[in-house]
């Protein structure tokens, strides 16, 4: 499994969900024929390069699954956090509360400020209805002040340290709804 040290400034990932994957190309060299996969990672040209058709066919077949699945992609590593893994070589789970933040940076630069509400908005209700547990919650419009003021705003968010109400903050981004679990929750209920 691939690590890679976070990639923000922070310590913290930095995740994009801005992926273009091109079509092998063989690519003949003093050594014979290669194949490289190649594809972007928010704007950034990334490629590997195998010996054989069949391994970059695999590695494409994974970079792809990943985005189809609506997988973030580590920018720094340019690899989807499945493929990362974390610091003891297990699987990282997305939770719900990162998957948001990070969709809300993504689309934060292409939508004007009426679409960055709605989208704080409809993001702030998800979550709140998404935590299986109320013990020790807070109260439901602090939570969603917090959500809808600082969380799922990434100006706010990228200016420091939420203000009162940090503590909601602190307690939704302990509750890890894993998005793998949701996605599965809810395709079984729709089915």
């Amino acid at each position: 499994m691939v690590r890679a040290p976070p990639s923000g400034s922070d310590g913290k990932r930095q995740l994009s969900y801005d992926v273009r994957i091109w079509k092998t190309r063989p690519v003949k060299g003093a050594k014979g024929r290669t194949y490289q996969v190649r594809w972007t990672v928010a704007g950034k040209v990334r490629y590997a390069t195998f010996a054989n058709k069949g391994l970059a066919g695999s590695h494409e077949a994974k970079l792809k699954t990943a985005a189809r699945e609506g997988e973030a992609f580590d920018v720094a590593a340019g690899l989807p956090l499945s493929v990362l893994g974390d610091d003891q070589g297990h699987e990282r789970v997305v939770s719900w509360y990162e998957f948001a933040c990070a969709y809300v940076d993504m689309k934060w630069a292409e939508v004007s400020p009426n679409s960055r509400r709605s989208i704080a908005d409809a993001l702030a209700t998800a979550t709140t209805a998404l935590v299986t547990t109320k013990r020790g919650a807070p109260k439901p419009a602090e939570m969603r002040k917090a959500l809808y003021g600082w969380a799922f705003n990434t100006k706010r968010r990228e200016a420091g340290p939420p203000p009162n109400p940090a503590a909601a903050i602190t307690w939704i981004e302990r509750r890890p709804s894993p998005c793998r679990t949701w996605a599965t929750q809810t395709l079984s209920a729709g089915s």
